[in-house]
């Protein structure tokens, strides 16, 4: 009875370790893919992020930052270093200056996490579904004193913004970078069925298929359109992958109705029978 004892606890507290393995932020092999809107830079453009080995910086250990290529996927690496307590806080350190609280896993509803540049209030906790049927805490946060007005943190994965500068993100810009797909050693796991993973520039479409989407942001309604008749269907889908419109493009110019979704960012997605999608990032004040 004994041994049956020792074995079942055994049994349980490896299956423990292994469940707040899954939801370390800083792992190796975990990446972030972030699109990034124009702000300063007139195009946008889609970065994987990637943690790549370890180093020992003034006796602390940390790991390191990189930027994968999307096609070679060679890694460059960015002078970015985080590491993570047994308290679920996560520092970052970059170039020579001192690292600092990027995240803290331990916050309680009500709590405020305080920044350089705002705080963000935490105004409910709940969970969440991986694709590999994992849940995972999340937090909402309502900014004070930010560009933005709520954002959402996932354990484990960290800002639904970017991945890194997800503080300055959302507290100076109205739209922000976001965060597309995370894969940990290759799996994909957040969100559950993605609208896209890259978001290539929108000049590249526009000049080959003189697709036009506007306004953007937009209030109510949003326009497409396709002169060359080169797609056949539309959707639009929201930051966590559920699709919330469809319809068939059955004209060159198309006019759709979204004045009742919420405030927030969306993906509007236009694909042909040959396989080709686009997939445009649309904002709604």
């Amino acid at each position: 009875m004994n041994k049956l004892y020792t074995i079942g606890a055994l049994l349980f507290f490896s299956l423990n370790s292994i469940q707040i393995s899954a939801q370390e932020l800083v792992k190796e092999g975990n990446q972030w893919n972030v699109y990034f809107p124009p702000t300063f830079d007139p195009n946008s453009s889609t970065s994987l992020y990637t943690i790549s080995g370890d180093t020992l910086i003034n006796d602390i250990s940390y790991h390191k930052m990189a930027i994968k290529n999307r096609v070679t996927e060679e890694l460059t690496f960015i002078d970015t270093y985080l590491r993570e307590d047994s308290t679920k806080k996560v520092f970052v350190k970059r170039y020579d200056n001192a690292d600092f609280l990027l995240y803290d896993f331990g916050l309680e509803l009500d709590d405020v996490f305080t920044t350089d540049y705002c705080s963000l209030k935490v105004i409910a906790i709940d969970s969440v579904q991986l694709s590999n049927g994992q849940m995972r805490k999340r937090y909402e946060f309502e900014g004070i004193d930010a560009a933005y007005q709520t954002t959402f943190w996932v354990e484990g994965i960290g800002s639904i913004h970017s991945v890194i500068d997800h503080v300055t993100n959302f507290c100076f810009f109205d739209a922000p970078a976001t965060l597309l797909c995370f894969y940990e050693d290759g799996e994909l796991l957040y969100p559950e069925s993605p609208p896209a993973c890259i978001i290539n520039d929108v000049s590249e479409i526009t000049v080959q298929y003189e697709l036009e989407v506007f306004p953007n942001p937009f209030y109510d309604k949003i326009f497409v359109e396709d002169p060359k008749h080169a797609f056949s269907e539309i959707q639009v889908y929201n930051s966590l992958g559920q699709l919330l419109y469809t319809e068939e493009m059955n004209s060159s110019f198309m006019e759709m109705n979204l004045a009742h979704l919420e405030v927030g960012i969306y993906y509007l997605i236009v694909r042909n029978d040959k396989g080709v999608i686009y997939t445009h990032r649309i904002v709604h004040q």
